[in-house]
């Protein structure tokens, strides 16, 4: 009995250890991204915002795609087709990291060109809940869906942290489209420098189909 007690705390402390070491050198490669994005031209347009931010992630994991691949099994080489499982592992740890580059992000790759100085206003209890039909899906490196409710208003809710679903992601989130959800987001309130005015993104917390 003392030996199985013994081998089982052993494993869990080796599987808090491996975990604590991917999120040391994962919360590195966020801090160098976040840097990077922080330093790009803001007069870039969404697509090729897009195409720089994917550089700047992968400038920051090349130092340590040893970790990457001993820890989470990713390669860098397979940086092109498994890019966006990087990307979301990168972005769930942003919002506490550099919260006003996940403001940036929101903005940006939502199509607006716009200025993209930004002060992020979120309040704690802002979470809201609604359900709705998912009517469309932008699948790109953070995704954007746009759910009609049952009143026929439509928002654009934003994909870019990590977002508790049912969904099987490994289907691709194309098959979300004509689904019925019940989603929870968080409102960032975003100044837009230009206009002088805060304008207001939605961002998942999570997403339920409904059967």
């Amino acid at each position: 009995m003392k030996k199985t007690i013994y081998i089982l705390t052993s494993l869990a402390l080796l599987l808090f250890s491996k975990n604590l070491k991917a999120q040391e050198f994962l919360d590195e490669i966020t801090k160098g991204t976040c840097t990077c994005v922080e330093e790009l031209d803001p007069d870039l347009n969404a697509e090729e915002f897009q195409v720089r931010l994917g550089l700047c992630i992968f400038a920051a994991a090349e130092p340590y795609s040893k970790e990457l691949e001993e820890e989470l099994g990713f390669k860098m080489e397979d940086m092109q087709t498994k890019g966006e499982e990087l990307g979301r592992l990168v972005g769930a740890r942003m919002v506490t990291i550099c919260p006003g580059v996940i403001a940036i992000l929101a903005q940006k790759l939502s199509g607006d060109s716009e200025a993209v100085e930004v002060e992020v206003d979120v309040e704690d209890d802002d979470s809201d809940f609604f359900s709705g039909t998912v009517v469309n899906v932008e699948d790109k490196m953070f995704p954007v869906l746009t759910i009609s409710n049952n009143e026929g208003k439509t928002y654009k809710c934003h994909w870019l942290t990590y977002v508790e679903t049912n969904f099987e992601l490994s289907d691709g989130l194309k098959g979300l489209k004509g689904e019925e959800v019940t989603v929870s987001i968080t409102e960032f309130e975003l100044f837009d420098s230009q206009n002088g005015e805060y304008r207001s993104f939605k961002v998942l917390d999570s997403l339920e189909v409904l059967e």
